[in-house]
């Protein structure tokens, strides 16, 4: 059969409802129809994901564990058919997918206000990568920008300081160190 889109969009739909009726009337499709669709995917991978009695419906441990992933597998599916759009329809340069490090959310948190009110017509995606994984993305041309520590950022990434901050260490009196000149 092999794991397609779909799949993962109807495991989500059931998994956000907790109810294969409910789920089928918001996909558009007969309960039957997405049980079976469920029962293949339980079957290709080999686990349980939806324990299932006569009156409800919950995710097992292998469910729970998926769905994460099936969102982000879902919305980067979504991203790459938008991105297409937009380059097919010479409008890809109306988007910036931003990384803002949680070393510095209060900072890029105001920037990215400011920029959106700057620049309403260009779509802005924050995501959230982490430093490491938010370099390499950059690199990938998976993210435009990256907002974190100067400390965090190798020479082979073009880079610009926007804020200097004083550091300060605070130690008690009683500690070792407070007694160094």
């Amino acid at each position: 059969m092999g794991l397609e889109l779909k799949h993962l969009r109807n495991f989500v739909a059931v998994a956000d409802a907790l109810s294969f009726s409910v789920a089928a009337r918001r996909s558009f499709v007969s309960q039957q129809a997405l049980s079976r669709i469920i029962q293949q995917l339980e079957q290709e991978l080999g686990v349980k994901l939806f324990e299932r009695t006569t009156r409800s419906v919950r995710l097992t441990p292998a469910g729970a564990a998926m769905l994460g992933p099936a969102r982000q597998s879902i919305a980067a599916a979504d991203d790459a058919v938008s991105a297409a759009r937009r380059a097919g329809s010479g409008d890809y340069r109306r988007s910036l997918r931003i990384d803002i490090s949680s070393s510095d959310l209060q900072t890029g948190a105001v920037l990215l206000r400011a920029f959106r009110r700057r620049h309403p017509q260009i779509s802005t995606w924050q995501v959230e990568e982490g430093v490491d994984r938010g370099l390499a993305a950059l690199r990938e041309g998976r993210l435009d920008v990256l907002l974190g520590l100067a400390a965090h950022c190798p020479l082979d990434v073009p880079a610009e300081v926007i804020r200097r901050e004083p550091v300060v260490l605070g130690l008690s009196a009683a500690h070792p160190l407070s007694r160094l000149d």
